[in-house]
């Protein structure tokens, strides 16, 4: 299976917790009563009457292979130049328009290398600006003196009288890989180090792993079989959550006496 994906402007690391702790309370009927305490390890506390639950939020990516720069970390490095891209072009005050850039995937781009390439790809941009109410794809080999950046393979612009700011995205694509529980096990694995520490602050631990959120390596195919047998670990209850599809699944977990 393919996903081709629009990726998002950044927020806050809490304000993302927040919305996907809020569509986790959405998919599931019992989600404990209380007041939401955002804090850190876990990440929230929930006080009920007489019980406090603790519960630490993880992201489930792909595995990456040994030697190798892990996906996730080459397309927030991606996004992050288009990002930077948006905010030099807002600040010049330049004509509002919709840019996508479509990247090589296989270049990953280095922290030093993200201001001078976000300052070409906002003069791409207003170098390029179509006509009011028109768009225009800039390719590589484009008959114009201006080359394109070789990590970009083309461009999209669109200036519509609708569109009153400037907004820059960066589409992916991927093939979306079946679940295994191998992927499961590395989620807990990462997460299991912390639950004593979690455990002082709450009498339940509580771990929501997330899968289809922003990052094109959290897409997985689900297979019911492969996640109906137990879970070794420690946590309280384990939930695994596609966001895309809208739902959370309870794993069935046992006590870890390792």
């Amino acid at each position: 299976m393919v996903l081709t994906k629009q990726s998002d402007m950044t927020a806050s690391k809490k304000d993302v917790e927040t919305w996907r702790l809020q569509r986790f309370k959405s998919f599931i009927a019992n989600f404990p009563e209380g007041e939401v305490e955002p804090t850190e390890e876990p990440d929230f506390l929930i006080r009920g009457h007489g019980r406090i639950v603790g519960i630490e939020l993880t992201d489930l990516h792909r595995q990456t292979p040994l030697g190798q720069i892990p996906e996730q970390a080459s397309e927030a490095m991606r996004k992050r130049v288009v990002a930077r891209a948006q905010e030099i072009y807002k600040n010049r005050q330049l004509q509002p328009v919709m840019a996508s850039f479509f990247l090589d995937d296989r270049i990953h781009i280095r922290k030093s290398e993200v201001e001078a390439l976000a300052e070409e790809f906002a003069e791409l941009i207003a170098a390029n600006c179509p006509a009011p109410n028109s768009s225009i794809e800039v390719q590589q080999g484009w008959e114009d003196r201006r080359a394109l950046p070789s990590i970009l393979h083309s461009v999209s612009i669109h200036r519509l009288d609708v569109v009153t700011k400037p907004f820059f995205s960066s589409p992916g694509a991927t093939w979306v890989a079946a679940i295994t529980r191998e992927d499961v096990k590395r989620a807990l694995s990462s997460k299991e180090p912390k639950y004593r520490s979690y455990r002082t602050k709450c009498d339940e631990a509580w771990l929501v792993i997330n899968t289809d959120i922003e990052s094109i390596t959290t897409y997985f195919e689900f297979d019911h079989e492969v996640l109906g047998g137990p879970f070794c670990t420690q946590f309280d209850r384990v939930f695994l959550v596609q966001h895309f599809a809208g739902k959370a699944y309870e794993l069935n977990v046992q006590a870890d006496d390792i």
